[in-house]
């Protein structure tokens, strides 16, 4: 069974930045785009490490996908291999 690596979903823009901003921490925001595992390491990460790292982390994410172009319906694409967006 082989995968598309370069697989991307549609999210809102708005939502992601949103969810991102204020509940980043616990990776909310790689949930809902179905990067379970990630959501996982930053929930972990942020336990030890008092979520400075993930605040990093999470930061980088907000400007990756507040840089994307987003469509009529205020989507972007977002990529759902790899740990980064873009």
């Amino acid at each position: 069974m082989s995968e598309n690596l370069s697989a991307k979903v549609p999210v809102n823009k708005i939502l992601y930045i949103v969810l991102a901003f204020f509940m980043g921490y616990l990776g909310i925001h790689k949930f809902i785009i179905g990067k379970v595992t990630v959501g996982i390491i930053y929930i972990v990460i942020g336990l030890f490490t008092f979520f400075v790292i993930v605040s990093i982390l999470v930061l980088i994410d907000i400007i990756k996908v507040a840089t994307l172009p987003a469509d009529t319906s205020g989507n972007v694409m977002v990529k759902t291999s790899g740990f980064f967006e873009k």
